[in-house]
């Protein structure tokens, strides 16, 4: 039987908002890196969007990365 109660979905939900906030800001740190032209290879790029994948599970979920800003 699972029971779950409101304070644990809470506590549920602000684990995830925290996660899902650290993930935003280290992708955008990333996105700041590669337009200030600081990351310009784009398999650099690709490695540290890997890196990101690996470190937040579920990120692919939660975020969309495009590619068309990668040459």
């Amino acid at each position: 039987m699972l029971c779950v109660s409101s304070g644990r979905r809470a506590k549920e939900k602000a684990i995830a908002d925290r996660w899902e906030g650290r993930a935003a800001e280290d992708l955008l740190a990333l996105q700041r890196s590669t337009r200030a032209g600081n990351i310009k290879q784009r398999g650099k790029i690709l490695r540290k969007v890997g890196r990101l994948e690996e470190r937040y599970a579920g990120f692919s979920k939660r975020f969309a990365v495009e590619h068309w800003f990668i040459r």
